[in-house]
């Protein structure tokens, strides 16, 4: 790979090198980053390649795909995240292969599906309309404990365990 300092064990190195990247603007590194994002070995190296992608604006909707399908969960979960991005400036259609991942095996995927939906459906952008709907259902299909409670929480914004009892009679 033509980025081998994105996949070194300090991550002040990694850190650094995709700072100094964005901050450059320079896009001749794109067609590197990509492969690196879609291809590499270190999964690491892989997140650094996709976040300095973002940071360029170069960050395709087709690279967010492939990483969504990642069977390493932190790829998936940061796929999300940086696919916001896109989502804001007009990419609607990645909302529904966002929604998939509310089922996901993995409880970090499935709660950074939970936090992407409100970011998404809240504020200006208002691409995820009915990301509170997509949110009870996901933690009442969820058997996880741990994205059930905190889940709940981003939901409502409130650490009050009374008022986010959550059954089929929320799903609206």
């Amino acid at each position: 790979c033509a980025l081998p300092i994105f996949s070194h064990p300090n991550g002040w190195w990694r850190d650094t090198a995709q700072k100094l990247l964005v901050l450059k603007g320079d896009k001749s590194v794109v067609p590197a980053l990509h492969e690196l994002a879609l291809r590499g070995v270190e999964p690491l190296g892989r997140i650094h390649a996709l976040w300095t992608l973002e940071g360029l604006g170069a960050l395709d909707a087709a690279t967010v795909r492939a990483l969504l399908a990642s069977p390493d969960a932190r790829l998936r979960a940061q796929a999300l995240r940086a696919g916001e991005s896109l989502v804001k400036a007009g990419d609607k259609g990645l909302v529904e292969d966002f929604r998939k991942l509310g089922a996901d095996r993995e409880p970090t995927v499935v709660l950074q599906t939970i936090m992407t939906a409100k970011y998404l459906g809240t504020g200006e952008a208002k691409a995820w309309p009915d990301h509170a709907k997509f949110t009870q259902a996901t933690l009442l299909a969820s058997p996880s404990k741990g994205v059930k409670e905190l889940g709940a929480v981003i939901l409502t914004g409130t650490e009050d365990r009374k008022s986010t009892r959550l059954n089929s009679s929320h799903i609206t």
